[in-house]
């Protein structure tokens, strides 16, 4: 009897044990079920946060859907325009992976009225205001369209190249762009170009009466290529021209001619004062430089007296930079100076 009571007692307690064990594995089960769910629930919110783009977080990401106010930048841009005036774009020009188009977008522009006026004189708030409507209504209506200005921002790798091969299309020819300097005055000297820094400016006249259309390049080693169109009041301003007259007298070239070293002329003995100079009449042009010409003779003794001879014909620039003397059988000159 004994017996059989410790065996019931032994069961009771191994069945005690498997309730309690099973009761363990049942907690732990909903401890990762509960864990699951929290996950779960994470994972919703945080994909609510992202497709939602609650807090701007996806737009931040710069994978939201685009501003509808912000313009497309086109895929294959042919022109830069500005109003009724136009002219190549880098796009048309290069191949296909020398240039990235990043910004393509109109720049918006302050009216002169509100430029001009004093922000701290609140007399002239009033008139500001109007100035500003009717600006927004020139812009409405399209009336002052040459007054707008156009940004656009390319990423390449070789920029010098890259404003080079533009300058070879654009420059005269059908697209008519000129070169301007540093002083708004054209000009036909190409710079150098060079990858590191640099700034080109090309214009040509408007279709509009006293507007330009303008293409102003800039680039630097921290930033990308960036090119301004626009279409500024003002007109081409040409260098002056000098009258070649004006820069040399026929006195201020003998003296020159008479202080210089024969040496300097090809000639033989130890001052000009052996030979006599004669100028001829006219002028005759060379390499683009009108220039004075000038027989220039030896002097030779013959007993009491002396007969010259001529030992060239120089032709002068009248910028007293340049001078030729000319082959009289070839009748081709060769520079000296």
């Amino acid at each position: 009897m004994a017996r059989k009571k410790k065996k019931q007692a032994a069961a009771e307690a191994a069945e005690g044990e498997e309730l309690q064990e099973g009761k363990k594995k049942k907690k732990g089960k909903k401890k990762l079920l509960l864990l699951l769910i929290l996950v779960l629930v994470i994972a919703a919110a945080a994909a609510a946060v992202f497709f939602l783009d609650i807090g701007g977080l996806k737009t931040k990401l710069g994978l939201g859907k685009k501003d509808p106010a912000e313009p497309e930048i086109p895929k294959d841009l042919e022109t830069y325009t500005v109003g009724e005036d136009s002219v190549s774009a880098l796009d048309s020009i290069l191949e296909e992976g020398e240039c990235i188009l990043l910004v393509a977008q109109k720049v918006e522009q302050i009216p002169k009225a509100l430029e001009d006026s004093d922000p701290e004189d609140s007399s002239e708030e009033d008139s500001s205001e109007e100035a500003k409507e009717d600006s927004s209504e020139e812009e409405g209506d399209g009336s002052d369209e040459m007054g707008e200005q156009y940004l656009y921002i390319y990423d390449v790798v070789s920029p010098a190249a890259v404003v080079d091969k533009y300058l070879d299309a654009v420059l005269g020819g059908e697209q008519g762009m000129t070169l301007l300097d540093e002083e708004s005055i054209v000009s036909d000297e190409r710079p150098v170009l060079e990858d590191s820094l640099g700034t080109v400016t090309l214009a040509k006249t408007s279709t509009q009466e006293g507007h330009l259309f303008q293409v102003v390049i800039g680039w630097s080693e921290a930033s990308c290529l960036t090119l301004r169109v626009s279409a500024p009041e003002g007109v081409l301003q040409y260098p002056e021209v000098e009258d070649p007259l004006d820069l040399a007298t026929l006195a201020e070239q003998m003296d020159q001619l008479k202080n210089m070293d024969p040496k300097e002329l090809g000639l033989s003995g130890a001052s000009m004062d052996e030979y006599e100079i004669y100028a001829g009449e006219g002028f005759v042009t060379v390499d683009g430089t009108p220039c004075r010409k000038f027989n220039i003779y030896e002097r030779r003794a013959a007993g009491d007296k002396h007969y010259t001879n001529i030992v060239g014909i120089y032709l002068f620039s009248t910028d007293k930079k340049h001078i030729y003397i000319l082959d009289t059988e070839s009748n081709m000159v060769s520079q000296l100076k």
